[in-house]
């Protein structure tokens, strides 16, 4: 999937497809998701 596609579906279709549904087996997805898009990155995952 490309960039420009990933633009266009939007957050909500982006969450559905990606977060939501992988939740269950990646621990903590939806938290770093969250936090990430409230604007906190942990030092572990910045560069």
């Amino acid at each position: 999937m490309s960039f420009f596609s990933l633009a266009k579906i939007g957050e909500e279709a982006f969450k559905l497809k990606f977060i939501d549904c992988h939740k269950d087996s990646v621990a903590g997805l939806a938290d770093a998701y969250a936090t990430a898009c409230a604007g906190d990155v942990t030092p572990e995952v910045q560069l």
